[in-house]
């Protein structure tokens, strides 16, 4: 790619779907202080490297799309200069099926991923509506969301984060909320503002759920499988709430399981025992 610093007036970049390569860096160098432009999409190409920082210094840079690429390294810190940012779609930053040259168990000892903490600066910036950051391999925990919040969809699916979802983040009026396969834990009881869709399978989520969950009809629930809520309030919308086992019950029958072997092993190895040493 060519620097695209030299276009004054240019506004809106859109190359995505394409098999652009290279490091991104180059088309946001020299310095993009006096650029105009406010829509970057570089989604679905094979670009390498590290997400540049210089990208967020775009002064009116309201959209960016970088999903879909061969992209490596971490979050830069310079997204907290991104003042006006309303749309960050950085879904598979690394996942391009055009990168994959090698094989998989060699791509996961070299670690080429997008991975690391998310910047805390992220959850409060004042004008930021939807966040997409799914199938990466960030970690950590997830910082509160200000007050005056802008969020309205939320994609973090498919990724390595932990700890528990804050309250102010829970508390947004989303109209999407995608948390599934991660390593959160404690309780999800706030997410009743959530309108359209509403993702936490596959965490640790546990406690009694509360019961405006059973009184969200008009939004498609997946939030019991993987995880171990009471049997309290099981909402009728979710997909598996007819299959589910609430509780503990999962894990009792594991640990019944595993105890059932050991003692059948313990067993086996003393009636052998028994025997052998009889002779003697």
């Amino acid at each position: 790619l060519p620097s695209f610093m030299q276009m004054q007036d240019l506004q809106v970049l859109q190359l995505q779907n394409n098999i652009f390569s290279g490091d991104l860096s180059r088309a946001f160098s020299p310095s993009p202080e006096t650029s105009l432009l406010n829509t970057v999409d570089f989604s679905e190409n094979t670009l390498t490297g590290s997400i540049p920082a210089s990208v967020f210094n775009l002064p009116f840079l309201a959209n960016l799309a970088l999903s879909s690429n061969c992209l490596t390294g971490s979050l830069p810190r310079a997204i907290c200069s991104a003042q006006v940012i309303r749309t960050l779609s950085l879904n598979g930053l690394s996942s391009n099926n055009n990168c994959r040259d090698r094989s998989a168990i060699l791509d996961l000892i070299l670690n080429d991923y997008v991975q690391g903490s998310v910047p805390t600066c992220v959850w409060t910036l004042p004008h930021l509506k939807s966040f997409y950051l799914s199938g990466n391999r960030f970690s950590g925990p997830v910082g509160d969301i200000s007050v005056n919040s802008s969020f309205e969809e939320l994609s973090l699916s498919h990724n390595h984060f932990t700890g528990s979802l804050p309250l102010s983040v829970q508390r947004q009026a989303y109209n999407l909320m995608d948390v599934s396969y991660n390593t959160f834990t404690g309780k999800i009881n706030d997410l009743s503002l959530v309108q359209e869709s509403l993702k936490t399978e596959l965490n640790r989520f546990s406690g009694r759920l509360s019961s405006e969950f059973s009184h969200m009809g008009g939004t498609k629930l997946k939030i019991l499988q993987g995880n171990m809520f009471a049997c309290e309030s099981i909402p009728s919308a979710d997909d598996n709430s007819d299959v589910y086992s609430c509780g503990s019950s999962n894990l009792d029958n594991a640990l019944y399981l595993a105890t059932g072997c050991i003692l059948f092993w313990l067993c086996l190895f003393a009636v052998i025992a028994i025997f052998y040493y009889g002779k003697f």
